[in-house]
């Protein structure tokens, strides 16, 4: 019943990879990328003279972004430290890479313990155990021999006393077919394979709040750079219709303040 989902888990081996892939560009953007910081300047008119001259004097609204700030923010969610410096785009591409990270984990969770949850009743339906207080060990023993006195005569053989289960009556099992212990056997392993890949989620989650973090520090001191280069210059465009002896005449005067 549980193997109709084996194509199921292979899209997801599938995400995971291109999660992880994602991240893998996003640690070399952040060395690559540049910000256009002029994108964010506004073009004032003013001035305008009685001599019909006309001045453009370049003017910004862009403030300089807290470094500090733009990494705690992207540490604690992934995505928001690069939308408070205004990478918008590359803020929506982690943001749905943490969506669908903790999606993914909390659907591997559920399902691997709704597995886990079905396998117990069934080894009780079949084969007579209390599950009550039993370890993980305990399951992997009646999935590999069909009765206790089996397991514990192949661990005095094996010289392995110390693993005999000599309360027989609390750790007692007997497998009504060999058919239902491999099936049992089967649905133990695959609730396994859910939950042992729940380590590969909290991995691709630290991963994106690092890269993400580094990412954010990374574009606020761009951006703070180009705003204080900017911030120094000064560019002024100024047309005159008339000279000074009311000749027509036209003139581009261009200034750089640094």
């Amino acid at each position: 019943m549980v193997r109709i989902f084996d194509s199921f888990n292979l899209k997801i081996n599938f995400i995971l990879i291109v999660v992880f892939l994602m991240q893998f560009i996003f640690i070399n953007k952040i060395f690559s990328s540049e910000i256009t910081a002029l994108r964010d300047f506004k073009f004032s008119l003013m001035n305008i003279s009685k001599r019909d001259s006309i001045s453009f004097i370049k003017t910004t609204d862009v403030k300089t972004k807290s470094v500090s700030k733009a990494l705690f923010l992207s540490l604690f969610l992934p995505g928001l430290g690069e939308r408070y410096v205004g990478e918008n785009k590359l803020s929506k591409y982690l943001i749905i890479s943490e969506i669908t990270l903790w999606g993914l984990y909390i659907y591997q969770r559920i399902y691997g313990g709704w597995i886990e949850e079905d396998y117990k009743l069934f080894s009780t339906a079949h084969a007579g155990i209390n599950i009550t207080g039993k370890d993980k060990k305990y399951f992997v023993n009646i999935g590999n021999f069909s009765d206790i006195f089996k397991y514990n005569s192949k661990k005095r053989v094996d010289r392995e006393e110390e693993f005999i289960y000599d309360n027989i009556s609390d750790y007692y099992w007997r497998w009504d077919s060999d058919e239902n212990r491999q099936k049992f056997e089967d649905m133990r392993i695959e609730s396994d394979k859910y939950i042992n890949r729940l380590n590969y989620f909290i991995a691709g989650l630290f991963l994106n709040h690092i890269v993400s973090g580094i990412n954010a520090a990374v574009c606020a001191n761009k951006l703070n750079k180009s705003i204080k280069v900017l911030s120094n210059l000064k560019l002024e465009y100024r047309f005159c219709m008339f000279n000074d002896f009311k000749e027509p005449d036209m003139k581009i005067t261009l200034k750089f303040q640094f």
